[in-house]
């Protein structure tokens, strides 16, 4: 009997480790199975997350790129084709030539005969310079070639200075500030690349309106609304007004578009593109170099930019024949 039970205990014991070995099995497949599901899930989240990154990055790279395209980079492209226009004018000959490595034929500085050197060393705080510039000591001008300059301009319309003072400010204004306008109106909100307020202050310190960044566009809109009814007086024969002169011309407002365009140029390159980058803080004599100058975004042809339905852009005038028999113009160059 002995030897029965035994044999019993020993047949209870194999049937017991038996059940724990399956148990066991059982419970190692489950914890495999739920630590493969986990590890499972662990990919698929890191795939969504993966595929949500791209699909930000593709939307900011997006935005960057609209940003360029249809606001900041023409409008950039603007203000340097007329800043450069207007300064390449009024600027002695060797400065330009330094600055830009051209020496004009015809401008405004070699036709007044001394009146604008003149200018310029009798008024320096209120005159274009270009190192107050560089310093942003000055922003708003009131006029190119000081009052005097306007009155012998005014008084000689017909005059081959006078024509090519009034034929610049109009092709300037018809080609660059009518069209930035039209763009500063449409776009302006929606595509602007604006600093933080405290950058903005520490940058353009000058500014002291309660409507800081958008300040600057208000001062070309005010002014180039003006330039509007200067242009329409010239065409009607009255040369009163040479220059706006409420609203004065927001040369800084380049500075701004600079600091923007580079902002968004160098959010390109973190993202992995090859853009060369403008820094904000270089001269504008690096800034606009030959291969910056030569890439130009030609806007010329923008249907949007209002100009011959809403501005001035050119007017036959009356002839009229001088006592020499000489046809005389009194219109607008």
């Amino acid at each position: 009997m002995s030897t029965v039970g035994a044999g019993s205990n020993a047949s209870d014991i194999g049937l017991i480790v038996q059940g724990t070995l399956i148990f066991l099995s059982a419970v190692v497949a489950v914890l495999g199975y739920v630590v493969q599901g986990k590890l499972k899930a662990g990919e698929v989240r890191r795939e969504h997350e993966e595929q949500r990154d791209q699909q930000l990055r593709k939307a900011k790279l997006q935005r960057v790129r609209k940003q360029i395209q249809e606001f900041v980079g023409p409008a950039f492209s603007y203000m340097m084709s007329a800043q450069m226009q207007i300064v390449m004018s009024i600027s002695p000959p060797e400065s330009v030539t330094k600055l830009t490595g051209e020496t004009p034929r015809v401008s405004i500085y070699k036709l007044s005969n001394g009146a604008l050197e003149k200018y310029y060393a009798e008024n320096p705080e209120v005159a274009w310079s270009f190192k107050k510039y560089i310093k942003m000591e000055i922003n708003e001008l009131y006029t190119l070639v000081g009052d005097d300059y306007e009155g012998v301009l005014r008084t000689n319309p017909d005059s081959k200075a006078a024509k090519h003072y009034r034929g610049l400010l109009r092709r300037v204004a018809t080609n660059c500030w009518f069209p930035l306008h039209d763009l500063i109106m449409q776009q302006s909100q929606a595509l602007s690349k604006f600093p933080e307020p405290d950058e903005f202050k520490k940058k353009f310190h000058f500014v002291k309106s309660p409507l800081l960044r958008n300040h600057m566009y208000l001062g070309i809109l005010n002014f180039t609304q003006e330039m509007k009814q200067v242009l329409e007086e010239w065409d009607n024969g009255d040369y009163t007004r040479m220059f706006p002169e409420s609203n004065p011309l927001p040369l800084q407002l380049f500075r701004y578009f600079i600091s923007q365009i580079s902002e968004l140029r160098r959010i390109e390159n973190e993202m992995g593109l090859n853009h060369k980058m403008m820094s904000q803080d270089e001269p504008l004599a690096k800034l606009i170099s030959a291969d910056i100058r030569n890439n130009i975004i030609n806007n010329n042809n923008n249907k949007n930019a209002i100009t011959s339905s809403q501005y001035p852009t050119k007017t036959s005038g009356n002839n009229t024949n001088n006592n020499n028999g000489n046809k005389k113009n009194n219109g607008v160059v």
